[in-house]
């Protein structure tokens, strides 16, 4: 298990969460910033999620940016203000779950 392709994978999918939250608020506000930042971090995710890839196990590094469901749930109520369902809670501890028994 390589640590650089777990870091760059948590990388990927908190850059990829950012960058759909970047991109909804466009649509709401249609501000340049807005899509240019959901492009900027849809570009870092993609990078890092590769170069992860180049260094260990698709199984793993695919594991590990699943957490971007986590950081959409969190962004989506922190900084869209977005109601979270208790379903859609325990569905990101069951894969919260799963991750920890794929890479520990």
């Amino acid at each position: 298990m390589n640590q650089l392709a777990i870091t760059l994978g948590i990388i990927a999918s908190i850059a990829g969460a950012l960058s759909v939250t970047y991109l909804k608020i466009y649509l709401s506000n249609k501000k340049l910033l807005d899509i240019l930042l959901g492009i900027l971090f849809f570009g870092i995710g993609m990078i890092s999620g590769v170069y992860a890839l180049k260094l260990d196990k698709l199984a793993l590094v695919s594991s590990i940016t699943s957490l971007s469901y986590l950081w959409v749930m969190i962004f989506s109520k922190y900084i869209l203000k977005e109601k979270v369902k208790s379903k859609e809670f325990i569905g990101i501890i069951l894969i919260l779950i799963g991750i920890i028994f794929i890479v520990g």
